[in-house]
């Protein structure tokens, strides 16, 4: 860390601010929608929960990360269209430089909503979890967590930029990045991959009812983060909800044992909840390109720890079909919910060898598809040639 990016707020300061901050957040009955420094302390904008819809559909801007509110107008602006505003007096000045106003926006977010125009996020579901006894499945959810725990303490050794945090699905999770950005959506995707090797080699080396068949899906889209109330303060934990889990729904419902699915997404790599997300510089990316993207960067895995050994190759690929010697495509599929919206995905597979030669396969050949019951969309599906 750099001695600008340094936390300028000591851990008694902290203590202070959140003390405040926890009295205005009322056990969640108000969200802090931003805030600027004032003389003696820092002055707040919040509304009541129930009030917030309003906010966001008229200010949809307040709801991304950065809550600092330096122009006046704007201030008296959003108290005009019903945010109330408090002081909240502490014992040292809040400076309003760059790495203050980040550090400041970190702290506040447990007492935020925040929108995210697009994130990477993973869900992975246990199969047949209900099957297991109590003790059995909570097992599980433990092997399972623990898997993820170290794929992301993995991909954070490597040096790609990682903070994973995980809701529990009851008999899974899903996980997301706290950072954000494409470098940081590549980083989740090393992550949920590597925690299905992880997970797979267990199960090679030691078979047994308390590791978890997995089945896996990868998507990209918007969402809202929220934090809940937790007794008398927020749950560190946060929680997401929005079109990106309501489509990873969709799609776990339609994966087999072992799959590994990635959902279909075009997205613009200019500025999102103001942050710019770029990949070697092109305009735009879509799911093949993203995941091209990975393997051609997973060299950054070479020679890393992995179990007893290390890494000497990692591939990843979106499946297909062969047409000839040199020509291949990476199919598209279809599945359609109950409320008559359709949902695109591709079949993944990913693979690690360690430098003794063992190789570590997770997701399904095309092979062994006959029972993904959903549409092959062929006229979408990608024709490649190698030359």
């Amino acid at each position: 860390m750099t001695e600008q990016n340094k936390p300028s707020l000591s851990t008694d300061k902290r203590k202070a601010l959140y003390d405040k901050l926890r009295n205005v957040w009322n056990l969640g009955e108000n969200v802090v929608i931003g805030w600027r420094s004032a003389a003696n302390g820092i002055e707040i904008l919040f509304v009541t929960s129930t009030g917030m819809t309003r906010i966001g559909r008229d200010e949809p801007e307040m709801l991304e990360r950065n809550r600092h509110i330096p122009e006046p107008e704007k201030f008296e602006s959003l108290i005009a269209k019903g945010c109330q505003s408090v002081v909240l007096r502490l014992p040292f000045a809040v400076a309003e430089d760059e790495a203050t106003i980040e550090e400041m926006n970190a702290i506040l977010r447990y007492y935020t909503v925040t929108h995210s125009k697009c994130r990477a996020v993973g869900l992975f579901d246990i199969v047949n979890f209900s099957l297991y006894s109590a003790f059995e499945q909570i097992t599980q959810i433990n092997v399972l967590a623990h898997h993820i725990n170290q794929a992301a303490a993995h991909v954070g050794a490597v040096g790609l930029p990682i903070d994973v945090t995980a809701s529990t699905t009851g008999d899974g999770f899903y996980i997301w990045n706290r950072k954000e950005g494409i470098a940081e959506d590549l980083a989740l995707f090393y992550a949920t991959s590597l925690a299905l090797i992880y997970n797979q080699r267990a199960r090679e080396e030691n078979p047994h009812e308390t590791i978890p068949i997995l089945r896996c899906c990868l998507d990209f889209g918007d969402h809202y983060e929220y934090y809940q109330a937790s007794g008398t303060k927020p749950d560190p934990r946060g929680f997401i909800v929005g079109d990106v889990t309501i489509r990873l729904a969709r799609l776990i419902s339609k994966a087999l044992p072992r799959q590994f699915i990635v959902g279909s997404y075009i997205q613009e790599t200019a500025k999102q909840g103001g942050q710019k997300r770029e990949a070697d510089a092109i305009s735009r990316i879509d799911t093949p390109s993203f995941v091209n993207f990975a393997s051609s960067n997973s060299k950054i895995f070479l020679g890393s720890a992995f179990a007893n050994s290390t890494v000497k190759r990692i591939g990843t690929r979106l499946t297909g079909d062969r047409v000839s010697e040199n020509e291949h495509t990476i199919n598209k599929y279809e599945m359609t919910d109950k409320h008559g919206l359709s949902h695109r995905c591709f079949n993944a597979n990913f693979d690690l060898t360690d430098a003794t030669g063992r190789k570590v396969s997770v997701g399904l050949p095309d092979d062994d598809l006959e029972r993904f019951d959903v549409d092959h969309a062929k006229r979408e599906s990608i024709r490649l040639k190698v030359v």
